[in-house]
């Protein structure tokens, strides 16, 4: 298994996420496309690899953090987690849900949605930025909460799998 081709990982934005997680004890919740989504919209990489990908990125800021708090900070603080609706992996018809759109939250504050891939890919991208308490607020209300809610499931990357992938 391996991601498209010329895909690298979007290192500026995990060393970001990283330091969050390990400075701030931030939360970071990912929602990601079903793996062999026939829409396309998937670059190969799994729940356990994004979360491993992260923490290698605070190993890579962080050399001596021990690995007991690395372990805890993915149990506590990084969600990693495959699209679904209605707590399903795929369509009624079969085929594996797959979502283009990009949609972050930060501190709950500010909103982002689009078509941005994180990782360098030659497309011609755009999306909207809200900085706005109140709209970010009725985006988590009517978006996220409810995306999360038919998403989330801890299977999807257990905390030992990650710690297995930083090797």
């Amino acid at each position: 298994k391996s991601p498209l081709p010329s895909v690298g990982w979007p290192k500026p934005y995990f060393d970001a996420l990283a330091r969050a997680i390990w400075l701030r004890g931030v939360d970071v919740e990912i929602v990601l496309s079903n793996e062999n989504a026939k829409s396309g919209y998937t670059n190969g990489w799994s729940c356990v690899d994004v979360a491993s990908g992260i923490i290698k990125r605070i190993t890579k800021q962080f050399p001596d953090a021990p690995d007991a708090d690395l372990r805890q900070k993915v149990e506590d603080n990084l969600r990693i987690c495959y699209i679904r609706h209605s707590r399903n992996m795929d369509y009624k018809s079969g085929t594996r849900i797959g979502n283009h759109t990009k949609f972050f939250i930060v501190d709950d504050l500010v909103s982002y949605t689009g078509s941005q891939n994180l990782y360098e890919a030659d497309l011609a991208e755009w999306g909207v930025i809200v900085d706005d308490t109140e709209q970010t607020a009725q985006m988590m209300e009517d978006y996220w909460t409810p995306l999360w809610e038919a998403s989330y499931f801890e299977s999807d990357c257990e905390v030992q799998d990650v710690m297995d992938g930083l090797k």
